[in-house]
């Protein structure tokens, strides 16, 4: 029985970790937010519209490897339009949004229902999808027999994936344990379905494979990247560091693993070693900062060297690029688990460096903050959420400051002769009208939701933001 409770963002363990919500205190900028994001929700209703959008995105696009449109899919498909219908329904409950989400759910779940197999990840496999349901289903009252049969599927799916984690020894390719495609994406969804014997064995191993890979293997932590386990074509830090590397990012590295452990022990999990284990991760990123003239930072990754070299495993941080100051990579995502594992720890030192970071990052120029586009996963629709989320949990008026300065900047990106109103910049400077939740004007709505609306954003869960 699917349980009011038990649903994310709707009670359970995991609700204490955020304040009240609140909207932006400057209303002029939070009515403009508003009437911005219910244009580009208007323009997303219709999944004919949406089509449109798929077609162009891939003319437009000069990444042939770029994000790849799927029905099913959270990232780039019909699941993660679900999910901002079921945060406007939560919002305006009497205007029909419920009715948008379920003909974009039930062509997800028909999408679904035709391949022969769906990996658990959050992203594009079946977590996202059954997230995405649970969200919309007005707090359980919905959709019961279809999230039981995902949540089923969703439950099964993960046996092998644990297995083949706990098979792993001298490194692992990140997306067995990332938040995108792996184990560290699922768990805060399971997170907040605690209730029945299969889903806590499920958390406890999965929780149990995290811990192990935190731990350290003939000189290198188990989950780095050796060059074996990715081809360079496809992995731009593999591209940087030919021997292997420690990857540092939220969506695909360390932060991601550490912060799914930080969320389990907030929501009541307990293991052996994993205190330790977020502690022993934690003081790893503090460490390996690459600071810059305003403050904290941290780079994409830090670099092997080639097996047998006499200098050491692992290359200098100062060899290491800065990142970005998005969700993916970059100080903000960092910060935002960083304050996770001072929460979970009682250690305010960890707390203070979270918050440090995002001042550092509100202090830099916009153009050091290496983020041109609007969107989420790399885009100042991903910084606005973090630096939000932040001042909500803090009380900080500079963060509070730094978040209108934000929402200013997003609006400012704003272009109503576009097709959604917000278009995607790939790194290439190429302008995409992208329909994705990750990178694209969806992601961008739901954040100016939560700029606009007293309603808190729990969809940020899956993003580990809460």
């Amino acid at each position: 029985m699917i349980s009011a409770a038990n649903l994310p963002g709707i009670g359970g363990a995991t609700a204490r970790l955020a304040s009240p919500w609140r909207r932006l205190s400057d209303s002029e900028k939070s009515v403009r937010a508003l009437r911005v994001a219910l244009d580009v929700a208007g323009r997303l209703r219709d999944p004919a519209l949406v089509e449109d959008a798929v077609i162009q995105a891939k003319i437009q696009s000069d990444n042939p490897k770029g994000p790849q449109w799927t029905p099913h899919g959270f990232a780039q498909g019909y699941a993660g339009l679900a999910l901002l219908w079921g945060h406007l329904d939560r919002c305006f409950p009497d205007e029909g949004w419920d009715v948008v989400g379920h003909v974009h759910l039930e062509i997800a779940a028909e999408s679904a229902a035709t391949q022969p197999y769906l990996h658990p990840g959050s992203f594009s496999g079946i977590g996202g999808l059954t997230f995405s349901a649970c969200y919309l289903s007005r707090f359980g009252t919905r959709y019961a027999r279809l999230l039981a049969v995902l949540q089923k599927n969703l439950i099964r799916s993960l046996a092998p994936m644990i297995a083949f984690m706990n098979g792993l020894h001298n490194g692992a390719p990140t997306n067995a344990f990332d938040v995108i495609s792996g184990l560290s994406g699922v768990l805060p969804y399971l997170l907040g379905l605690r209730g029945s014997a299969e889903v806590e064995d499920t958390l406890h191993y999965i929780v149990r494979s995290l811990v192990a890979l935190s731990e350290e293997e003939n000189g290198l932590p188990r989950w780095h990247s050796p060059s074996h386990v990715s081809k360079p074509d496809l992995d731009f830090l593999l591209q940087q560091y030919p021997n292997g590397y420690l990857n540092c990012g939220l969506a695909h590295g360390v932060p991601g693993l550490m912060g799914a452990l930080a969320l389990a022990h907030l929501a009541g999990v307990r293991c052996a070693g994993l205190e330790e284990a977020i502690d022993r991760l934690a003081a790893w990123l503090i460490v390996n900062r690459l600071d810059d003239e305003w403050g904290l930072n941290w780079p994409n990754g830090v670099g092997l060297r080639p097996p047998g070299d006499p200098a050491g495993l692992i290359c200098p941080i100062g060899t290491s690029t800065r990142a970005q100051a998005g969700w993916c990579y970059g100080s903000p995502g960092i910060a935002r688990v960083l304050y996770f594992a001072g929460q979970c720890l009682k250690n305010p030192e960890y707390c203070e460096v979270a918050v440090q970071a995002m001042e550092a990052v509100l202090r830099r120029p916009p153009a050091a903050r290496l983020i041109e586009s609007p969107t989420f996963c790399h885009g100042v629709a991903g910084l606005l959420q973090i630096v939000l989320r932040f001042a909500n949990d803090t009380g900080s008026t500079a963060l509070a400051a730094g978040a209108v300065a934000l929402t200013e900047q997003l609006l400012g990106l704003y272009e109503p002769e576009a097709l959604l109103g917000f278009r995607s910049v790939e790194f290439a400077g190429k302008r995409v009208d992208q329909p994705g939740l990750l990178d694209g004007a969806p992601g961008v709505a739901l954040v100016l939701l939560g700029v606009a609306c007293d309603v808190e954003p729990a969809w940020d869960r899956l993003f580990l933001l809460s």
